[in-house]
């Protein structure tokens, strides 16, 4: 792994629980893909270590057809550069930027266009279990990506360590995880 900086991938709190940590499985997607807008958040996350400006550090997921997990760099779609979540997090907490990953195309069928990765990391960030309010942390390869429409896209054919599916209820989507004979269920917005 080629890396610009060295911050560890993760800073482990104790407390939380990591039900999922794709650092040391070899993950690769022959074609990254964004299938969809992949404008529209349908889960909350939350870093673990934000910048004191932020909120909670909490961001959206957007769960649609695709293949791969994307993490927004930065953003000029309004005319000013904003920070976005990748930048956000603290150079102390930050993970490791992994190079070798620049220039990775990635394709997006519904504009029929391709914008290339900046490089890739091990995101880590939480979730809290709807079932027994239980805040649990992932740590998800992603490529890093400019002008990303959220902040975390996650494609439905990726390749990961976990599986999910997306169900509607009257109170909303919900969206069911399955780790290593585990599953939770995170309730989406």
């Amino acid at each position: 792994m080629t890396q610009a900086g060295s911050p560890p991938p993760y800073v482990n709190s104790g407390s939380i629980r990591t039900v999922v940590d794709e650092s040391y499985r070899g993950i690769w997607h022959a074609e990254p893909r964004i299938s969809s807008m992949g404008n529209s958040a349908n889960l909350l996350g939350q870093l673990e270590h934000h910048a004191p400006e932020t909120d909670p550090g909490s961001f959206g997921i957007c769960f649609a057809n695709g293949k791969g997990i994307f993490i927004q760099q930065l953003s000029n779609l309004t005319g000013s550069l904003r920070r976005a979540l990748f930048d956000s997090i603290p150079l102390k907490y930050r993970p490791a930027f992994d190079i070798s990953d620049a220039g990775t195309e990635i394709r997006s069928t519904l504009f029929n266009s391709t914008t290339k990765a900046l490089g890739s990391t091990f995101l880590p960030f939480l979730l809290t279990n709807g079932d027994t309010n239980e805040t649990v942390r992932l740590v998800l390869h992603a490529y890093i990506v400019p002008n990303l429409l959220t902040g975390v896209f996650i494609g439905m054919n990726g390749l990961t360590s976990f599986s999910w599916s997306s169900l509607y209820s009257l109170a909303g989507p919900v969206f069911p995880f399955g780790f290593h004979g585990e599953s939770c269920r995170f309730f989406g917005i």
